[in-house]
């Protein structure tokens, strides 16, 4: 079940916008967006080293899977990463209202301590279109 591009697109961007300090001056330098399936539309944003913003089908509905410091979802009670990040589920048409103040807070905690702590690794799969795409919506 491929997600529209509007709505994919409409994720990106507000996840970066939401979530990225000084996005278009960090770009490339510190995150960074990669196409991970053309046919379903899914792609990745990485901080430095780790993965922060994935859009995840499970065959039945698209997710937006975001990594925080803190747990923010039900899914899961543990942290999935050595950075202490939890992974956290939400249906993509749920995502604008989903990812408000307490919870934006929580990503940019990780996000910022991902890009003072570790190297972009992922630069030169960095999809620009995409950014560009997202924000011309």
């Amino acid at each position: 079940m491929a997600p529209s591009n509007g709505n994919a697109l409409a994720a990106l961007r507000v996840f970066i916008e939401r979530c990225i300090p000084d996005a278009p001056g960090t770009e490339v330098k510190f995150w960074s967006v990669s196409l991970l399936h053309p046919l379903k539309q899914t792609f990745r944003v990485n901080v430095g080293q780790q993965e922060v913003f994935t859009l995840w089908d499970d065959g039945t509905h698209i997710f937006a899977r975001i990594l925080a410091r803190s747990q923010l979802s039900p899914d899961f009670d543990f942290p999935l990463y050595e950075t202490e990040s939890y992974a956290n589920f939400v249906k993509l048409e749920e995502f604008d209202t989903w990812l408000i103040e307490e919870k934006i807070i929580e990503c940019r905690r990780l996000v910022v301590w991902l890009m003072r702590h570790t190297v972009a690794l992922h630069s030169p799969s960095h999809c620009p279109q995409l950014v560009r795409a997202a924000f011309q919506l």
